[in-house]
């Protein structure tokens, strides 16, 4: 027995009915048609949609279930989006140096930002969130933006505050 069919069969009515109600993922057309995605490669295309998947839509407050159309819902969990190198390694098989490059792209497409880069130490992991920018891509407006990178050394240098007695230090 997998551990798919394990979860399922322990899971109850309520939990089946809600994760085949909220199994299905929408993309504008307006995005797919859009010249900043038009200039994504492959991968990018394949990281945005897992970036996608993650997010968490909720209706707005007084918005009515059967009411569907633009603007009832939005991004609950908006910049503490977590994807990590490992996780788009193992689970999606992105290897790191092509993650890497999707991100940039992405990026720099303006249809994600990055709202708290990780240092890869200590757990500490980036955070995501969706961005509205890739709607002036090509303009005069449109705020170019890129991934940051890392400026400290690490190993036995001086200023290093990752190290395994950082917190020792006055």
């Amino acid at each position: 027995m997998t551990i798919d069919e394990q979860i399922t069969s322990i899971e109850t009515r309520e939990q089946r009915y809600r994760r085949l109600k909220f199994n299905d993922m929408y993309i504008e057309r307006e995005i797919i048609l859009s010249e900043a995605f038009k200039k994504l490669s492959a991968t990018a295309i394949r990281v945005y949609l897992i970036f996608l998947a993650k997010r968490v839509m909720k209706p707005f407050q007084g918005s009515k279930a059967k009411c569907s159309g633009k603007g009832k819902y939005f991004i609950e969990n908006n910049g503490e989006i977590q994807f990590t190198y490992k996780e788009a390694e193992q689970k999606y098989g992105v290897s790191p140096g092509a993650f890497r490059t999707a991100i940039g792209q992405l990026v720099g497409a303006g249809l994600i930002d990055i709202t708290q880069p990780g240092s890869g130490l200590h757990k500490d992991v980036s955070l995501y969130g969706i961005s509205e920018r890739w709607k002036l891509y090509g303009t005069d407006d449109f705020v170019v933006s890129t991934r940051v990178k890392r400026r400290q050394s690490y190993g036995f240098t001086r200023g290093n505050r990752l190290g395994r007695n950082a917190g020792e230090r006055k």
